[in-house]
């Protein structure tokens, strides 16, 4: 059994054109089992990176990427920040290389962040105008404050007590 190559000699738009207008090289080799099929394998890896291609634009890695990557990196940190305040004095022991609980950072500096953090998710969530992604920000944020309600309300009246009965 032989495997034949076909080449063309001059140049066509068409297999057609091709085949009409010049004539063809045929070189003949010996087929073998364990000869690699060069363009199976070629074929297979531009299917695949067609495929992956296909996805990611399928996927809109601009919105993936901007219009829900930053809202939720800005809830992260006010997630964190909530969870460092929350838990203050067991971070002392636990974790006091924490910047809350090391002093790095002031308890009045972690709400601010906090704070700021939250207001700027929810703020982008609405300039994109995207409710469901307003809905998850808020759902997030809901959370966190359940998960650590009871601390969350003496952070609060602490808080309120440093802004406003220190001269």
């Amino acid at each position: 059994m032989l495997n034949q190559h076909y080449k063309c000699t001059a140049e066509g738009s068409t297999y057609q054109d091709c085949n009409e207008q010049c004539d063809a090289k045929v070189t003949s080799k010996p087929y073998s089992d364990s000869e690699p099929d060069v363009s199976y394998a070629k074929r297979t890896l531009n299917f695949i990176k067609k495929l992956l291609g296909a996805f990611f634009m399928f996927t809109s890695p601009y919105a993936i990427l901007t219009q829900v990557a930053i809202p939720y990196f800005f809830i992260a940190v006010f997630l964190a920040g909530m969870n460092q305040l929350t838990d203050l004095e067991i971070d002392k022991i636990n974790k006091p290389y924490l910047p809350l609980a090391s002093g790095q950072i002031s308890f009045t500096t972690g709400v601010i962040i906090a704070a700021s953090s939250l207001a700027l998710s929810l703020w982008l969530g609405w300039v994109m105008g995207s409710w469901p992604l307003i809905v998850g920000l808020l759902w997030c944020c809901g959370l966190s404050i359940a998960y650590s309600i009871n601390t969350s309300l003496k952070v609060t009246m602490k808080l309120i007590d440093r802004l406003y009965w220190r001269p």
